[in-house]
């Protein structure tokens, strides 16, 4: 996800929607670019974020992501530490069957 430091909007990064690298060898891809400008925070994650599931089966999904993102400043240690703390709460502090992983980068 990318977070614009102008106005906090949120936009995606996955343009090409081709599988993630590493499950098929013969997945084809194309080249893609994006323009960031000063300020703005790119957020990378793993699917042990968004496919994280509650007692009833729900994932917690990019919709409950943007809005945990949303609501936090640009800063890399908080939009990492509410994101997670956001996913524990929605899963009920179920044991993680996934690898969680958030990179944060901010573009200077």
């Amino acid at each position: 996800r990318i977070k614009s430091g102008a106005d906090g909007s949120l936009s995606s990064l996955d343009r090409a929607r081709n599988l993630p690298l590493g499950i098929d060898p013969d997945e084809q891809y194309q080249d893609q670019s994006a323009t960031f400008a000063a300020g703005d925070v790119i957020v990378f994650y793993t699917d042990g974020i968004t496919e994280n599931r509650d007692a009833a089966g729900e994932l917690f999904g990019i919709g409950r992501l943007d809005a945990v993102l949303g609501r936090c400043p640009n800063n890399a240690q908080d939009l990492i530490d509410r994101t997670l703390v956001a996913v524990n709460e929605f899963s009920g502090q179920l044991p993680a069957t996934d690898v969680r992983t958030l990179l944060i980068a901010r573009v200077m």
